[in-house]
């Protein structure tokens, strides 16, 4: 039996549930459940070159001079966490889900002024709290910075029902 691999599993998983019609605030409630506790497992086996690579993608983030290159960072830093907490299905199921709220970070992005900054200053906590092994404290941070998302989508304008695309 051929597996697929894990890119084409999370295009396929992305592509269904884009193709269900799932709403923002359906996905944006599977990042409350999921982030935080992925954070709070980095922040429990996370190792100091991990952390490194998560400060360094933060630090990506706040140099970012464009909405679509920050977005691209921004899912990095979550898969990121994902991958330090250990746990592929946290990985497999993450991926998905950011690739789909991709498009709405990037108008909230456009839309928001201060959205950039809000994104960096939480990534810096839950960066901090994963390398000195704090798993509350990452998993509060976390909890923060998936519920400014969608502080920052009504802020934007956007509708919070609103279906996600189909990706590319």
């Amino acid at each position: 039996m051929i597996r697929p691999g894990s890119a084409e599993t999370v295009s396929r998983v992305s592509r269904a549930l884009a193709l269900d019609e799932v709403t923002f605030i359906e996905l944006w409630e599977a990042m409350l459940a999921i982030a935080p506790r992925t954070a709070a497992l980095a922040a429990e086996r996370a190792h100091d070159a991990g952390a490194t690579r998560l400060d360094e993608v933060v630090a990506r983030v706040e140099g970012a001079r464009s909405a679509d290159a920050a977005v691209g960072l921004v899912v990095e830093f979550f898969g990121l966490v994902a991958e330090l907490a250990g746990n592929r299905v946290l990985v497999m199921s993450t991926q998905p889900l950011t690739r789909l709220l991709a498009p709405s970070l990037r108008r909230m992005i456009d839309r928001v002024p201060q959205a950039q900054a809000r994104i960096v200053v939480a990534e810096r906590c839950i960066a901090e709290a994963v390398r000195r092994g704090k798993p509350a404290e990452a998993e509060t941070w976390m909890t923060r910075h998936v519920q400014d998302f969608r502080r920052g989508y009504e802020l934007a304008g956007m509708a919070l029902g609103t279906r996600v695309a189909v990706p590319a």
